[in-house]
């Protein structure tokens, strides 16, 4: 009976010659883990039922030998998983549409995930949610930077701050519903996220794509407006012709996932932006040649989109890959992101103080805020410093 007690074990190899006899441990790589989980009860006859954990893994001996310790461990500590025959990328989705339908997240956040499991995906193939391990993990990071996964490559940061961190939590959900072991995943190599540079434009960039952007055109109209009102892209996406008003822009909802107007960011989005008179001119000839295409087909009203000719709302994806052509064709190499980093830069430029800075790009927090205002007004103090030394070089010759 010792043999049978609670987390016992034995490990039992798969692999056979062609004649179907044993092969030796050394050459073999398929196991069976057995882990007794000791009495679950008794049979008709009295005799006592004995109860097993197994699991199938690949690799040598010695590594069997390990898994099965950890095995012992779960079973000893009432922590195992059920057997389950998930693959992780249907995991990944059934977690997305459970948060989804059930309210737990945005639809602007609910995007964003599409794309992290997407990437995931395409990384791990058809992989088996209980294979999923250390070195899984890090060879699809591999991949992923590489561009071996995705077709293009996928940055540190994004991976860092945005892929690893929602299949952690995918994971964790099913270790919560026992389809899962996090200590199978507890040795993921830390991703060293690179340091990214944000980018603004000059004063010389900024006036030359200002008047290279066409007001004829409706996304040329919405590229203007992030430029000259820091909107962020989903914000611009979900304005309305009511939405402009006599005290600049009211911003108030954002474009979700399936092209409605939802619920900003945060809270701290909705705010009133002011409208400088050549964005708005800008706007305004574009609204009239938006009526002039609506003339004689449907009724224009205030409550249509500005973004296209005829009302229609592209998503954000869409229009940032239509902005990367667009722009290359103008010229420039700035990003949605980049154009409101701009806006941002050439406020702090302007004397204006990290509080309003923070409230004018609909921030929470004043950290950004706070780190473009001091980097622009340390440029301009050294400026001052330089100009004053130049200045008493010369006094000092007179």
């Amino acid at each position: 009976m010792a043999a049978r007690a609670r987390g016992s074990g034995s490990i039992v190899a798969l692999d056979r010659k062609r004649d179907g006899t044993k092969l030796p441990n050394s050459k073999c790589t398929h196991w069976r883990l057995k882990v007794s989980t000791g009495v679950v009860g008794h049979r008709d006859d009295g005799s006592r039922k004995y109860g097993q954990v197994t699991r199938r893994f690949t690799g040598t001996y010695r590594q069997a030998e390990d898994a099965l310790a950890k095995l012992r461990a779960e079973v000893n500590s009432g922590r195992t998983t059920k057997r389950s025959s998930w693959l992780l990328g249907e995991w990944l989705d059934h977690f997305h549409n459970v948060r989804k339908s059930t309210g737990a997240i945005k639809e602007s956040t609910a995007e964003a995930n599409e794309c992290q499991i997407k990437r995931l995906k395409q990384a791990f193939g058809g992989i088996k949610l209980s294979d999923v391990d250390s070195s899984a993990v890090d060879s699809a990071v591999a991949a992923m930077m590489s561009g071996d996964a995705t077709g293009r490559k996928v940055s540190a940061n994004t991976i860092k701050h945005c892929t690893l961190p929602y299949l952690m939590a995918a994971l964790k959900k099913a270790a919560k519903d026992g389809l899962f072991d996090m200590s199978r995943v507890e040795d993921v190599d830390k991703v060293k996220a690179t340091a990214t540079t944000k980018r603004s434009m000059t004063e010389e960039e900024v006036l030359g794509l200002s008047k290279a952007l066409s007001p004829s055109n409706g996304r040329e109209a919405i590229v203007h407006t992030v430029l000259w009102c820091g909107l962020r892209l989903s914000e611009a996406l979900g304005l309305k012709w009511s939405d402009v008003r006599h005290d600049g822009l009211h911003v108030v909802k954002q474009q979700g996932v399936e092209g409605e107007r939802s619920s900003t960011k945060t809270e701290s989005g909705v705010r009133i932006v002011p409208l400088p008179e050549h964005a708005r001119a800008f706007l305004e000839e574009w609204m009239g040649c938006q009526k002039a295409a609506f003339d004689g087909v449907v009724e224009w009203s205030e409550d249509v989109r500005i973004v296209s000719i005829d009302g229609s709302v592209p998503t954000q994806r869409a229009l940032g890959a239509w902005w990367e052509k667009r722009r290359k064709r103008l010229g420039y190499d700035y990003s949605f992101h980049e154009l409101r980093h701009t806006y941002a830069t050439m406020l702090a430029a302007s004397g204006i103080g990290p509080a309003v800075i923070r409230d004018l790009m609909g921030h929470e927090k004043a950290d950004l805020a706070i780190e473009v205002y001091t980097h622009v007004n340390t440029t301009h103090r050294a400026s001052a410093v330089r100009g004053m030394t130049e200045y008493v070089k010369g006094f000092s010759k007179g």
